[in-house]
């Protein structure tokens, strides 16, 4: 008969009276461990539980009355009572008993903080759970909860729960960096010494002491996070399993494999005639068997299976030894640090005893040192080390002339260009205007290469019509449209160039305005575009010209770096300024249309294995000898097809 029907009277139904159990089976928990012992105020007479709720509300059990100097108020002292009651209660049960084992084997699993250090670091720790014990009967929970009010705050581990006890509290690192033994520092025992140091002492087991190809634990000890896993009780810590090749116990090359730590020294043979290996270097794996190769000889197609398996690792026929294609650690450590900018840079590869198939052969013409992009090109490197930034206004003394050389050569007016090398650049890039009055003379106007864009559009225009009776267009060609659109940057590098980049900017902005000439004619300008080998001073005219200041770019604001002897605005104002910049903006895009003048009749190219007269695209740095002088020659080309007509097929 079930305890609850639709005839019971459920007013009838009083907890732990009869069958009315709180546990499967009807069995009792004993809770709630407290059933009375709240009251109205402090120190009041106790209240059962049931008169509360009825009387008044359930709500009043949360109360804990007002805080003033202490949290809860008046109602602490038996609150505080209540619950020591009802935890001392609780861990007098199964549960709570179960609660305390519970918590020392989560102690088992944590981590051993002082696993790996020497004796004389771990023997006072050694019997200790990994993060302390927690005492039967919930004794450092009980303290918690009674000082908690109070500022209390103890430790849930430890028999020891004060912390105050290095050998019977739960481990501390700071107890292992001091050496605290019982309240007296040791300094023998602290760990900041090089002969406690965990690290000093594996590399003394583990490195230079080394055990064999077995010897692959670091340290160990009981429980820890692996405990239990594979029915081990303890946490191993190993050694990697990838190392590097003269510390690796089982470094493979092909079919061969190292049976012993090796160093460098180790690994050298003789090529010549075979392979010599040394009794101590090699051993073949086949099918779980050991084969000894200690006396055998190896030809040729070994040398080349050893090259081919690690290419890393190069075998050179005229030289003894397996050579290394990085820097060694010798190389690394004797390398001289590169700090105030007097050490250049260099290529490391030429230090390597082994050269890789993509080294370029260290030569004058290419050395990193004196011909990197700042240098050759005159770029320039504004954050380079070392140099005198004491006078903002000025800029670097050593840059008078302008650090970026392109950027600093102004305007000049020649019959060709000049041959001077500050005009040098990765990508020849300049636009030169021709002189109306003497049209042999031009003003050329230089700019770093910074494309930003690049188009050359080609447009044929057709005229249609229709014959009577047919359906379809015809055409009758009328000619062709050339246009080129190009974007390009101008960056400031230092003040000295701010003036001659804008100066350059303004003048061929002005470019685009008439010209007149003495009688007072009108006139526009014809220019000249150079850009690399696609264009090669080819004539034309500039339709438009445009100069955006792109978002976040830095400005030049003109403060000077003494104000006492600084000049006053112009404005009549007290401001300061530095007459010898204005506020502008440090970099500039330009965007430029222009279309091409050609100074040859325009038409197809008649024949391509001929001479090529119609280059619409330059293919020339000079004026004397382009790309298209070159023949063609007989492997570029399928046998007849412009020598002949075809045969039909």
């Amino acid at each position: 008969m079930p305890l609850v029907d639709l005839k019971t009277d459920l007013t009838s139904l009083k907890f732990g009276k009869g069958r009315t159990g709180d546990r499967p089976g009807g069995g009792f928990s004993k809770e709630p461990f407290i059933k009375d012992g709240y009251g109205a105020g402090a120190f009041s007479k106790s209240e059962p539980l049931d008169k509360i709720i009825a009387e008044r509300s359930i709500e009043d059990l949360s109360s804990t009355g007002n805080d003033m100097f202490i949290r809860g108020g008046s109602k602490v002292i038996p609150s505080t009572e209540r619950d020591l009651k009802r935890l001392g209660k609780y861990f007098t049960t199964t549960e709570g008993g179960l609660f305390a084992v519970q918590q020392n084997l989560l102690s088992s699993t944590g981590v051993r903080i002082y696993g790996g250090y020497p004796i004389s670091v771990t023997a006072p720790n050694k019997f200790r759970l990994n993060d302390g014990t927690y005492l039967p009967l919930g004794l450092s929970t009980l303290a918690a909860a009674a000082g908690v009010a109070f500022g209390g705050h103890p430790n849930k581990q430890g028999i020891d729960f004060t912390g105050n006890s290095t050998t019977l509290s739960r481990p501390q690192y700071i107890n292992l960096v001091k050496g605290n033994f019982e309240g007296i520092e040791i300094e023998a025992s602290s760990i900041k010494q090089t002969y406690n140091n965990r690290l000093v002492s594996l590399y003394r087991k583990k490195i230079i002491n080394k055990g064999g190809s077995t010897d692959t634990e670091l340290y160990s000890y009981l429980g820890g996070p692996q405990a239990g896993k594979n029915g081990n009780l303890k946490t191993t810590i190993k050694t990697a399993s990838d190392r590097t090749f003269s510390q690796h116990e089982n470094f493979s090359i092909g079919d061969f494999r190292t049976n012993k730590y090796l160093s460098v020294d180790d690994l050298t043979f003789n090529i010549p005639g075979g392979i010599d290996i040394p009794t101590k270097l090699f051993e073949q794996q086949k099918n779980s068997n050991i084969v000894s190769l200690y006396d055998n000889k190896l030809g040729t197609n070994y040398v080349q299976r050893l090259k081919s398996v690690n290419p890393i690792i190069s075998i050179n026929e005229n030289k003894n030894g397996i050579s290394y294609s990085t820097y060694s650690q010798k190389q690394i450590a004797d390398k001289n640090a590169i700090q105030n900018g007097t050490i250049k840079v260099t290529d490391f590869r030429n230090d390597l005893e082994s050269k890789p198939k993509s080294f370029i052969p260290k030569t004058d013409s290419i050395a990193y040192e004196n011909q990197n992009i700042e240098q050759r090109v005159n770029l320039g490197n504004p954050g380079a080390r070392g140099q005198d930034r004491s006078d903002f206004t000025r800029g670097n003394p050593n840059n008078d002339g302008g650090l970026d050389k392109i950027n600093s050569l102004y305007l000049y007016k020649s019959e060709t260009v000049t041959s001077n090398d500050r005009k040098n650049d990765l990508v020849k890039f300049r636009i030169a205007v021709i002189d109306n009055d003497n049209p042999s003379l031009k003003t050329f106007i230089h700019f770093r290469a910074f494309i930003n864009n690049f188009s050359d559009s080609m447009n044929a225009s057709w005229n249609n019509f229709k014959y009577t009776g047919r359906g379809e267009d015809f055409y009758t060609y009328q000619g062709f449209n050339n246009s080129i659109s190009m974007g390009f940057t101008v960056a400031v590098q230092s003040i000295q160039e701010l003036s001659i980049v804008y100066q350059k900017l303004n003048y061929l902005k002005s470019s685009l305005a008439p010209d007149y000439s003495d009688e007072g004619y009108m006139r526009g300008n014809i220019h000249q575009l150079t850009f690399g080998g696609y264009f090669y001073e080819v004539p034309g005219i500039i339709e438009s010209l445009t100069y955006t200041i792109p978002d976040g770019t830095p400005y030049e604001i003109g403060i000077p770096s003494n104000f006492e002897n600084a000049e006053t605005a112009p404005d009549g104002s007290s401001v300061k300024t530095n007459p010898a910049v204005k506020e502008l903006p440090l970099v500039i895009n330009v965007e430029m249309s222009f279309k091409p003048i050609y100074n040859f009749l325009p038409k197809t190219v008649e024949n391509v294995d001929g001479v090529i007269e119609s280059r619409f695209i330059s293919l020339a740095n000079t004026s004397k000898r382009s790309l298209y002088d070159n023949k063609i020659g007989p492997e570029f080309k399928v046998k007849g097809t412009f020598s002949s007509p075809p045969t039909p097929e």
